[in-house]
């Protein structure tokens, strides 16, 4: 039995195992407090052995010294503490991305010189310091990217460039763009110094060229004093480079207060109710003021940022940390401030932005200066209302549109000045790609303040009336877009692509509301090519001061009042993933050269594509694309091996077939560069992709029937056998396992219930053709002066679901969705040689026709009944071949791993972690539950075994109602808490995370007392006395809410969800 119990010590001993904090703390173990470790510590174990609570030498904490302190002081046996190194600069985030000059830089503040031999970084980048290198008293040395292009960028720090001998690296990796963990550590171990950056509030934000001309002068972030906190963000600032020598731009001795942890509560308030605004200032030679200053932003009478409005209309309420007025507890360092009801009302923009202050005078507003968002904000919003419209006004009916249909799909808000969004998408008629209009944008309750928009497209681009937009995001305030089914990309954007979901007139496919952009996307995603992510979304514009369009201004002479098509609601978008870095992060693909390739654009460079993307390690000067455009592939197939990913081109090609994708000849398309090689037969090189865009005008063979081609086609990518039979192979692979009518019903079906009611009732498709169909934008008095066609051409009026109509059918959606379906199977279809077949299907079998190819084997399995998986067998049919039997060369066989014990789950299935009648630990709010910290019970360590459980629903009420759990005593107690526990086990792969609950009145939710839910309360930090805000009753009625990101507060494990729930009044419930 000895030998389990020193394993379980020697267990104990590294788990428990307490490192030296940064910045030179004393060793676990010094138990002496003289910061060494010798035989003083041995000794004073010795004194203390067994004691219990002991006063002396319990290292671990656990009121005993044993055997576990004596292992910790053995793991640090004479080591001495790590010196007292700084993370002084880190450039993370060089302007220019081809120059490779990332750097961390060190400080030794000491008077004695330190050795770095073997020292590492484990976090961040991987670089261990070579022996002898050391660090003199009062230096500085940088770890780099690259030694030359350090040395090369940075001449002018010293009189002759930097030392050599202060130029330490390459190290592996690169640092994150968005933040992330720096850790430096002695040759020991031992933890010496951390920086936990991100990039923006209440970091700086870095990154862009100063005055976005500069190129190659962009900033670090750099520590204002060595002496100061490394790891608080208020310790650093922004300014140019100053690789090993002193920051002087940036230095202090004295800092203006650090502020942090700025928030307003509720995240998106609703009409009425108080807003709080909290922040966490502290300082060493104490607070003197803090002050909130907000500006009100009223529908519409936007304030852009290079407005005088913006930089006058303020008001100042001072923020508190005095216990009274809202602030919770006195003396915390949070300070508190209480934005009224009356000043919360309907699509209300409030902006805030706060100035705090020290004792000796030294102040400072934040978002800081290098911030492009220069203030905070928050949308009042009570949710989107019901829409009523006309597909024809004045000939048809109009029809409601209720909440449920509105709220179907997310919602995107658009605050600008009406003049804005209209010069953008209709007036101005810009064909470049500046953005040149600014705004604010909503989404989930989060505001992006001061973004800027345009129009996007092409020869078309103001020809439609309902025009495509594109958004740019600040830096550091990136959009976090979600999918169609509530999961978040894992890339936050930059960019945002709106695609109008309204086809050209002229081509008569109007109304099917972005399917085909969709669906050919993802066909291109599942056949392993990486395309652009979609999903819909409702959008909405305030410029205006009303909501519904009959009450805000006339178009005159087209209309002589407002009309159904002038409020908040603009109809039906598919959002777009923009082909850029951010979509080569999200598609794992390495950080290359990614051109936008139409040789017409203003913006094509040499070879005809605008780089969408820089790679850091590949030519700016668009020469690789001219190489690779210039290389002559017609001698042999082996160029093509060497130069494209064969694989990716294939597959490519048999989704371009498949959705009759022929506007890609010359345009609408990218090449990508990767820059880490790959091996084929070939050989290892970089190699080229294609990779797919611009695809509305897919699913139909009116677009040029006969000419399928692609840039690699025209090059004669098929004219070698080899190539030309794998391509042929991947069409009828492509065709057996998704081009099938079984695979693509149901992905059709999939996308369609998406936007629409399966089971016939009103969609937000119906509402997006009565905005649309008949807009007066739409119309002939519309040009010039609005589209820039005749709106006969591509715009039009009555034109949605003509299609159907033409193929037999009704007008509707439904009938549209039928028309993709015939495209498989019916529609005619003809191939480029000529030849006409009854649906794609068809066609796409043609392609693949090879009278060589053996016939198509019958698979049987042979294993015992019931399939276990330990005796599965199968049986080919006999080998049978048009050249004959005697030909068989190999069978290949595709087989899917299935894991023990695994269960197949739906994609509609969810994990469910505690279902209706699960118990729960609850106590009675007749009091807190913890006092004098009233938040102790949420956290997961609280010990509530005192407290009482029982089976959810928990209340009070009769023995005969749907609860599981009558609460004991008076019914006029007006709170409840309750918590559980359960695992996870792993975070990172959940997607959402969804709360059913049925309750009253209103609740607060933490998970691992992290906030994630209000519901009717009136703050996010209640006490047992409080009140409901409002009253609800669900009875036996679940809600449904959509929690935060999971992987931001779940944990590997245990977790622990606690709920405080508060009555509106006294009655039972």
């Amino acid at each position: 039995m000895g030998r389990p119990t020193l394993g379980i010590l020697l267990a104990a001993s590294l788990s428990l195992f307490a490192v030296w904090s940064a910045r030179g703390a004393c060793p676990a173990g010094d138990v002496s407090g003289d910061c060494k470790l010798d035989w003083t510590d041995v000794q004073v174990l010795a004194a203390h052995w067994l004691e219990s609570p002991a006063d002396m030498g319990d290292i671990n904490s656990d009121n005993m010294v044993d055997g576990l302190d004596y292992a910790l002081l053995a793991d640090s046996w004479r080591i001495e503490p790590p010196a007292n190194i700084v993370i002084n600069e880190i450039h993370y985030r060089p302007d220019v991305k081809t120059d490779l000059v990332e750097f961390i830089e060190l400080y030794n503040p000491g008077s004695a010189d330190v050795n770095l031999s073997g020292w590492y970084f484990r976090d961040g980048v991987s670089y261990t310091f070579e022996p002898n290198t050391v660090l003199a008293a009062n230096s500085y040395l940088i770890v780099c990217q690259d030694l030359n292009a350090m040395r090369h960028r940075f001449w002018d720090s010293w009189p002759r460039g930097i030392p050599w001998s202060l130029i330490h690296g390459p190290y592996e990796g690169r640092l994150s763009n968005d933040g992330e963990l720096i850790e430096l550590c002695d040759s020991h171990g031992q933890l010496v110094d951390r920086v936990d950056y991100k990039l923006g509030f209440p970091w700086p934000t870095v990154g862009d060229a100063p005055g976005g001309i500069l190129s190659g002068r962009g900033s670090s972030i750099q520590l204002t004093n060595p002496s100061f906190d490394n790891d608080l963000a208020g310790s650093w600032r922004s300014a140019y480079p100053t690789p090993a020598r002193p920051n002087t731009a940036v230095f202090t001795t004295n800092l203006p207060p650090h502020i942090r942890q700025v928030s307003h509560d509720p995240r998106q308030p609703r009409s009425g109710e108080l807003v709080t605004i909290t922040a966490k200032v502290t300082d060493d030679d104490g607070v003197a003021s803090v002050t909130l200053y907000y500006q009100i932003i009223e529908p519409g009478n936007y304030i852009t940022l290079n407005h005088s409005a913006y930089y006058s209309n303020w008001t100042t309420v001072a923020m508190r940390d005095d216990g009274l007025d809202g602030d919770r507890v006195a003396g915390d360092n949070i300070y508190t401030a209480r934005l009224p009801g009356s000043m919360q009302t309907h699509r209300r923009l409030i902006r805030y932005k706060i100035h705090v202050a020290d004792t000796v005078g030294v102040s400072q507003m934040v978002p800081y200066l290098d911030d492009p968002q220069p203030n905070f904000a928050y949308f009042v919003y009570d949710g989107v209302p019901a829409w009523r419209g006309s597909i024809r006004p004045g000939s048809q009916p109009e029809v409601d549109y209720p909440i449920g249909v509105m709220r179907s799909v997310p919602v995107y808000h658009l605050l600008s000045t009406k003049q804005n969004v209209e010069n953008a998408t209709w007036l101005q008629k810009y064909r470049g790609s500046d953005y040149l209009w600014t705004g604010t944008f909503v989404y989930d309750g989060d505001v992006y303040d001061h973004i800027r928009f345009r129009a996007r497209g092409g020869v078309w681009r103001y020809s439609m009336g309902k025009n495509m937009w594109k958004f740019d995001f600040n830096r550091g305030h990136y959009f976090q877009a979600r999918d169609n089914y509530g999961r978040p990309y894992g890339t936050t954007w930059d960019k945002l692509n709106f695609s109008a979901c309204i086809q050209q007139g002229s081509f008569g496919q109007r109304g099917e509301h972005g399917m085909v952009e969709a669906l050919t996307f993802r066909m291109f995603e599942l056949a392993g090519v990486p395309a652009p992510k979609t999903h819909y979304v409702h959008f909405r514009i305030i410029d205006e001061a009303n909501e519904d369009g009959r009450l805000n201004a006339a178009h005159p002479p087209i209309t002589t009042s407002g009309t159904q098509f002038d409020g908040d609601f603009w109809g039906l978008y598919l959002v777009i993933e923009q082909m850029d870095g951010r979509f080569l992060d999200e598609h794992g693909l390495a950080d290359g050269n990614l051109y936008k390739m139409d040789s017409g654009a203003d913006d094509a460079g040499p070879g005809g594509g605008a780089l969408n993307n820089q790679g850091p390690t590949q030519p700016s000067d668009h020469s690789d694309l001219v190489t690779f455009l210039a290389g002559n592939p017609t001698g042999q197939a082996a160029w093509w091996g060497q130069n494209v990913e064969l694989d990716r081109y294939y597959s490519h090609r048999a989704v371009q077939h498949a959705a009759h994708h022929g506007d890609i000849t010359e345009k609408n398309f990218f090449l990508y560069h990767c820059p880490e090689p790959t091996t084929n037969e070939w050989g290892t090189f970089e190699r080229w992709s294609l990779l797919p865009w611009d695809v509305d005008l897919t699913w139909t063979t009116y677009y040029r029937p006969e000419n399928m081609t692609d840039a690699f086609y025209n090059r004669g990518i098929l004219g070698f056998s080899e190539l030309n039979i794998a391509a042929r192979n991947r069409v009828r692979e492509f065709s057996d396992l998704l081009f099938n009518l079984e695979q693509m019903t149901q992905l059709i079906d999939e996308y369609a219930a998406v936007i629409n009611d399966p089971s016939g009732g009103l969609s937000i498709v119906d509402a997006d053709r009565a905005m649309w169909d008949y807009h007066w934008v739409v119309g002939d008095a519309a040009y010039p002066t609005y589209i820039d066609q005749p709106a006969s051409n591509k715009a039009g009026q009555g034109r949605f679901y003509e299609e159907a109509q033409d193929q037999g059918y009704s007008r509707s959606f439904e009938n549209m969705v039928q028309v993709l379906k015939d495209y498989m199977t019916s529609m005619p279809t003809r191939s480029p040689s000529g030849q006409w077949f009854d649906g794609r299907f068809a066609y796409m079998a043609s392609l693949a026709q090879d009278s060589a190819i053996p016939n198509t084997p019958t698979i049987t399995a042979t294993g015992p009944t019931g399939f276990p998986i330990n005796a599965l067998t199968f049986q080919s049919s006999a080998f049978s071949d048009p050249q004959g039997s005697g030909t068989f060369g190999a069978i290949q066989w595709r087989i899917a791993e299935v894991a023990a014990g695994s269960v197949w789950i739906p994609p509609s299935n969810d994990v469910v972690y505690f279902d209706y009648a699960s118990r729960w630990k609850y106590f009675l709010g007749t009091r807190e539950a913890t006092s004098p910290d009233i938040t102790l019970w949420r956290e997961p360590g609280f010990n509530d075994a005192a407290w009482s459980e029982g089976a959810a629903p928990i209340g009070w009420g009769k023995p005969a109602s749907f609860l599981n759990t009558i609460l004991p005593g008076s019914s006029s107690t007006k709170c409840i808490f309750v918590r559980r526990k359960f695992t996870v086990d792993d975070p990172t792969r959940l997607n959402g995370l969804r709360l059913e609950t049925i309750y009253d009145d209103g609740f607060n939710v933490w998970i691992n007392d992290t906030h994630v839910l209000r519901e009717n309360m009136p703050t996010a930090s209640p006490t047992y006395t409080d009140r409901a805000s409002a009253t609800h009753y669900s009875d036996e009625v679940p809600v449904t809410f959509n929690l935060p990101d999971p992987s931001t507060y779940l944990v590997p494990g245990e977790n622990v969800i606690a709920i405080q729930v508060h009555n509106r009044s006294t009655t039972t419930g």
